[in-house]
C-alpha cells in the first residue's frame, strides 16, 4: 500500500468517524429530548396523582362532616321526641290544628283566585278585584310563616 493509498484510507476512516460522531451527537440530542419529555410527563402524572389524592381527601372530609351532621340531626330529633313525650303533645296538636286551618284557608283563596282569573279572562271581573284576591292569598300565606315559622 502506498502512502497515497494509506493517506486516502485514513481520510476515509476520518470522514466515517466524523459522520459517526455527528450521528451519535444527533442520537444523543434526540435521546436527551425524549428523556426530558418523559420527565415532564412523569412530573405531570405526579401532579395529577397528588391533585387526585387531595380531592379524595377533601371528599372524604366532606363525607365525614355530612355524616357528623346527620348524626347531630338524628340526636336533635331524638331529643325533640323525648321533650314532646315529657311535656305532652297538646301543644303540638294545637299547632297542627292551626296549621291545617291555615292550609285550608290558603287553598280556599287559591281556588277563589283561579275562579276570578277565569272570570277575568271572560271579561266578567276587573283588575282591582283580582288584585284584592291576590292580596288576600299573599296575606294568608305570609301569616302561616308568622304563626309557625
Amino acid at each position: 500500500m502506498s502512502n497515497e493509498e494509506l493517506y486516502a484510507s485514513v481520510r476515509q476512516e476520518a470522514t466515517r468517524a466524523t459522520q459517526t460522531e455527528d450521528w451519535l451527537r444527533q442520537e444523543l440530542a434526540e435521546a436527551r429530548a425524549e428523556i426530558e419529555r418523559l420527565l415532564t410527563t412523569l412530573s405531570v402524572a405526579k401532579d395529577e396523582a397528588e391533585a387526585q389524592r387531595v380531592l379524595r381527601g377533601q371528599q372524604r372530609e366532606r363525607a365525614e362532616k355530612a355524616e357528623a351532621e346527620i348524626e347531630r340531626l338524628k340526636e336533635w330529633q331524638r331529643q325533640m321526641v323525648e321533650k314532646a313525650a315529657e311535656k305532652s303533645l297538646d301543644g303540638y296538636r294545637e299547632l297542627a290544628a292551626r296549621l291545617a286551618q291555615r292550609d285550608e284557608e290558603i287553598e280556599r283563596l287559591r281556588s277563589e283566585n283561579h275562579r276570578l282569573l277565569a272570570e277575568k279572562s271572560n271579561g266578567r271581573i276587573t283588575e282591582a278585584q283580582i288584585a284584592m284576591v291576590e292580596k288576600w292569598s299573599g296575606t294568608a300565606q305570609g301569616s302561616r310563616g308568622a304563626d309557625y315559622g
